[in-house]
């Protein structure tokens, strides 16, 4: 994980990314289960940012010739909501062992603890925030892991992400836009966070076969969240 620098120089004090591995691990085993838990999770934090829709998907990955880094090209988890995005969530989403949503009934800090539970399925992630409500300074795109060898995300990247995203972003005109893209952990990393591994059709096997009722029950208590939709990968082709 990127960390705030400006806190070490206060602390005197740094976290190694061994033990950032460890201690999302130990989140993933005592918090946090794998299936409908991270969805709902997902939801809640679009609601909480005041997305009225939520897209989600499954994606092959994209094609190495569209894309400098090499997790881009994996099979990928997606997910995009409509809602805002602060300089604050930008700093939260990076965090490790606080939950900033303890105390705070407000947006800020929506992307606490439960946010983390994305690592049942990967082992890294990106995000990509388009919003009125980022300051220049705050990073509005952006790759995260726990391990110490990670690259950026590039503004290529980031061109290649949402055009492959075209038929969600540009039909739907946002002006506000949060798009989380988790690549799937495959067999053949180096390391991993856990054991087990998916692909393009073990990943779906893995969400509930429910999933859209599941879903139903929970948009009566969301204030804010009124649709969801779930794309196939042919549905996303140019």
């Amino acid at each position: 994980m990127v960390t705030d620098m400006q806190e070490f120089d206060k602390t005197g004090l740094e976290v190694p990314p061994g033990a950032i591995a460890n201690q999302i691990q130990t989140l993933l085993k005592e918090r946090y289960k794998e299936g409908f838990p991270i969805i709902k999770e997902i939801l809640q934090n679009a609601n909480d940012a005041g997305a009225t829709r939520l897209d989600m998907g499954v994606t092959p990955g994209l094609p190495s010739t569209e894309v400098e880094h090499p997790l881009l090209e994996q099979p990928s988890l997606f997910f995009v909501n409509n809602g805002g995005f602060r300089d604050s969530d930008a700093k939260a989403i990076g965090w490790i062992g606080i939950d900033f949503n303890a105390g705070n009934s407000a947006k800020i800090g929506k992307f606490g603890l439960g946010q983390k539970s994305v690592f049942h399925f990967c082992e890294s992630f990106f995000y990509i925030a388009e919003s009125d409500q980022l300051s220049e300074k705050a990073q509005s795109y952006r790759f995260l892991t726990p391990w110490a060898d990670g690259q950026p995300m590039t503004p290529r990247d980031k061109s290649a992400v949402e055009n492959y995203l075209e038929d969600i972003l540009i039909t739907q005109n946002y002006s506000n836009y949060f798009v989380l893209w988790l690549p799937l952990r495959i067999s053949n990393q180096p390391r991993a966070l856990l054991s087990k591994t998916y692909d393009y059709h073990t990943i779906q096997q893995h969400l509930p076969r429910d999933l859209d009722r599941r879903i139903s029950t929970l948009i009566p208590c969301l204030n804010s969240l009124q649709s969801i939709y779930y794309w196939v990968f042919s549905a996303l082709l140019g």
